[in-house]
């Protein structure tokens, strides 16, 4: 820590990664993010990794007890896509996409196994109800064809494991949605949000319904935005 900046030094068995945040009286900023281009992938996933062995979800279970029949309580999840969105700035993921999108698909690749052994656990635990998020990313900086390989397949896959138990998914994906409506679709969760109207988003909601209505429970359009 010097002054208004902290910065963080990550030391892998494939070289260092740093990241700077700084702070002001009013707020505070991540200037300078861990990873910078598709080298730092090979730094990153060289980190050792242990699957949890249990999952932290007595907050949730009270939750579910004390709310009852009169809600629905929803566990937050995290997708796969969130792991380069968090290491990368935005503005490098986007390079990184364009520039080496094999380095990238591995980075989603290793992400979503781990997080499917995730989904399996937080179930067997007493979780049955998801907030699944993180398509955002991709439909908001990347576009469809990496919507497609970066969110609708590794999302679909833990959807999947999600609703062998029995467990209900409610997605998050705000933004532009109207290109994408399909993509979303095919994730396979139960309800969606937020779909939302101008100027954050362009969803026009009587024709979104009327091409995936059949298919997902919609929540909309508004967002806390």
């Amino acid at each position: 820590v010097a002054g208004d900046t902290t910065t963080t030094y990550i030391d892998t068995p494939k070289g260092q990664l740093r990241s700077v945040v700084r702070r002001t009286a009013i707020t505070s900023a991540q200037v300078e993010f861990p990873c910078k281009t598709a080298d730092d992938i090979e730094k990153l996933l060289s980190v050792p990794y242990e699957p949890p062995r249990e999952i932290p979800v007595q907050r949730f279970l009270e939750w579910k007890e004390r709310i009852g029949d009169e809600g629905i309580v929803l566990f937050g999840f995290n997708d796969a896509i969130c792991v380069p969105a968090t290491y990368f700035s935005p503005e490098d993921m986007c390079l990184l996409w364009a520039e080496a999108p094999e380095a990238y698909l591995e980075l989603i690749r290793v992400a979503n196994e781990r997080l499917c052994e995730l989904a399996d656990l937080c179930c067997r635990a007493g979780v049955d109800a998801f907030r699944f998020l993180g398509g955002e990313y991709a439909s908001t900086q990347l576009g469809p064809r990496a919507y497609e390989v970066t969110v609708t397949k590794p999302d679909r896959a833990v959807t999947d494991i999600m609703h062998e138990h029995g467990a209900v998914v409610y997605y998050h994906n705000h933004g532009p949605t109207m290109r994408y409506l399909e993509l979303i679709a095919g994730i396979g969760m139960d309800a969606c949000d937020c779909f939302e109207a101008a100027p954050w988003g362009d969803c026009d909601l009587r024709a979104a319904k009327a091409q995936i209505g059949d298919r997902i429970c919609f929540v909309g359009n508004l967002d806390d935005m």
